[in-house]
């Protein structure tokens, strides 16, 4: 049988239920049998999971998070009331919420393109590193995302129904309450319903009834927040503006830490030099470098492990689904929008920070010229992007999983590249050579069909490395030359919890005590009161009994550890001391403060018992107060 057969024979409609039951099976032996213990990676799951706790039990007044609604909290805490187990309960929903991403995924690049098209979009999400590392890990990241991902379906469909904004105003509503960012779908629905319908009064109708029913949904977050802290929407983002922002002054900084505990953020107004100066960085080089890999095997491309190379299929799939053809229209607006943005660059910005503009702002041009030829239920996936980029830059985002609510648009992208843009160029470029083409089709789309494999198989690689380096211990944020240094380490952290989890048990009124430590899970374990301490806090030259008791830590710095503490401490009412110290050493710690990886160190102050070393380096020290 020729390939031509085996083609036209090929039926995918059967296969997105099975590549959905994979994904599920494989991500739950890993969460339930492999990830069975806290990691340094997904602690922040943690932090939601113990204020869902506090809120419930009366004390969300002294709760705070800084980049999340409560809805997400809330949810962990109710079912560990069911299920008496907040671990498992977190990786549960991740888990079904990252197979309900690859499912929902396939429908609706489907609502759009071929079946083909639609399968090869599905796999790239189904083997997508950090897709497949969050369905296992206890965080938040993915519920919203899949929410997002089920507003995206109905907003992709050929026709709309009154009930399909319902659903997406209910939806995106949950999501809020969630993750802050999910409002960027409600933005790019209203955005897309104005371009795409005719009539005024639809527009408005529909516009209305998406705005209502996302407020409905919302408004028990907007009743709760008002009613414990006095506003809409508690969140201040002047912590992750301060702390990474590439442009930056101390007294910007401090200003902006300083202000963390306000209701309302002041980033954007303090220095308006800086925050414009940041906010061109972060669209036009930070945001594409941590989707592309400009320099960093840390990102979110199509093929992670290869820097830039991931952005090509995008930029094809792009062009393509525009039906661009080489008149002089486009060819005169590319030529100026080229020109004009490169001496813009080079005249006003720094070519190193900014190059990409070049390529985006021409990008756009191409768009608005073309705006009329794109498919009305691609429009959505199209415009999520410039909404993303253009809302998001106010934050310098770096961690992959910000990114992932948009990666729907680049798995699509990419799949219109290999599965219609190459065999279409590949046909032209034969005809133009007047040659033979029934046999070289069927061989571009088979050559094509092997990339597709070859990227998923490049992927699987990447993920088992990625979750290798976040299940060893060590800090997920590691540079690009040592991804691939670790072997083992793993094991050893296991061993190193339940080492430090067994001692600690043994240690009477445990329950009662304080644990101070900059990896949390330790206290977790220990089922203790605990005091959140990144060992960089205060001056740099101090005492370790300064700093176990804060004295001289800043307000932010003090106010930041309170929110991550157990019991959680906005209003700073409790002032802990620790009666025990986990040191887990690291390079970015203060230079005093290092004596503690070395129980034997002389300086080490004399009511400090070392009761613990492991072999990667961790000290448990037990601290006698005077009575």
């Amino acid at each position: 049988m020729n390939f031509q057969m085996k083609v036209s024979r090929f039926n995918p409609h059967r296969y997105p239920i099975l590549v959905s039951l994979g994904f599920f099976l494989i991500t739950l032996c890993i969460a339930f049998f492999y990830h069975t213990y806290w990691t340094i990676f997904d602690q922040d799951g943690l932090i939601y999971y113990q204020a869902g706790k506090e809120i419930l039990n009366g004390n969300g007044a002294n709760v705070q998070l800084l980049n999340a609604g409560p809805g997400g909290p809330v949810l962990f805490a109710v079912l560990d009331s069911i299920f008496h187990d907040g671990f498992f309960v977190i990786k549960l929903i991740a888990l079904l919420s990252g197979t309900a991403i690859v499912f929902f995924s396939y429908y609706i690049i489907r609502n759009i393109f071929s079946a083909r098209v639609a399968l090869v979009g599905q796999l790239f999400v189904a083997f997508n590193p950090w897709f497949n590392v969050l369905s296992t890990q206890a965080l938040i990241d993915l519920l919203p995302i899949f929410l997002s991902i089920v507003s995206l379906y109905f907003l992709t469909k050929e026709n709309w129904k009154f009930y399909d904004m319902m659903i997406i105003g209910f939806i995106t509503g949950l999501a809020f309450m969630v993750r802050y960012q999910s409002i960027l779908v409600l933005f790019t629905a209203i955005i897309v319903i104005l371009l795409s319908q005719k009539k005024f009064s639809v527009k408005m109708s529909y516009v209305t009834v998406l705005v209502m029913f996302f407020l409905i949904l919302a408004s028990p977050m907007f009743f709760y927040n008002y009613a414990i802290h006095g506003n809409l929407v508690d969140s201040n983002p002047d912590y992750i503006i301060a702390s990474r922002s590439k442009y930056t002054t101390p007294e910007w900084q401090n200003q902006l830490l300083l202000n963390i505990n306000e209701d309302t953020s002041k980033g954007l107004l303090l220095d308006f030099d800086l925050t414009v100066k940041n906010y061109f960085y972060n669209i036009f080089y930070g945001q594409p470098s941590n989707l592309f890999g400009f320099e960093n095997r840390i990102n979110v491309s199509l093929i992670p492990a290869i820097y830039v190379i991931g952005f090509f299929p995008v930029l094809g799939g792009f062009l393509y689904s525009l039906k661009i053809k080489l008149d002089k229209a486009n060819t005169i607006a590319l030529i100026v929008s080229l020109s004009i943005t490169a001496i813009l660059v080079i005249v006003l910005g720094k070519f190193n920070d900014h190059f990409f503009a070049i390529v985006m702002i021409s990008l756009f041009v191409l768009l608005i010229i073309n705006f009329k030829k794109i498919k009305k239920n691609l429009l959505p996936l199209i415009i999520f992007i410039p909404v993303y980029i253009l809302i998001m830059g106010i934050l310098p985002l770096r961690s992959p999983q910000h990114f992932l609510i948009i990666w729907i648009s680049i798995a699509t992208l990419s799949a219109i590249f290999f599965i219609e843009t190459i065999p279409v160029m590949y046909k032209k470029i034969i005809n133009k050579s007047n040659s033979r083409i029934s046999s070289s089709v069927f061989s571009i789309e088979k050559f094509s069909i092997v990339l597709v494999i070859l990227i998923l198989l490049v992927n699987v690689g990447y993920s088992y490395l990625l979750y290798s380096v976040i299940t060893s211990g060590d800090n997920p944020t590691f540079s690009k030359n040592n991804l691939f240094d670790y072997h083992n380490k793993k094991i050893r952290y296991d061993a190193e919890i339940q080492d430090i989890t067994r001692i600690l048990k043994k240690q009477p009124n445990i329950e009662n005590s304080v644990i101070m430590t900059n990896y949390i899970l330790y206290g977790y374990y220990a089922n203790s009161n605990w005091i959140s301490g990144l060992f960089i806090e205060g001056p740099e030259n101090d005492t370790v009994e300064n700093y176990i008791t804060r004295k001289n830590w800043n307000d932010w710095q003090i106010f930041y550890s309170n929110i991550n503490n157990r019991p959680m401490d906005r209003n700073n009412l409790n002032n802990p001391i620790p009666d025990y110290l986990i040191y887990v050493p690291r390079d970015f710690h203060l230079n005093y403060l290092k004596i503690l990886s070395d129980p034997n160190n002389p300086k080490i102050p004399p009511s400090f018992e070392a009761i613990y070393k492991s072999q990667r380096g961790t000290v448990v020290y037990k601290i006698h107060h005077e009575n």
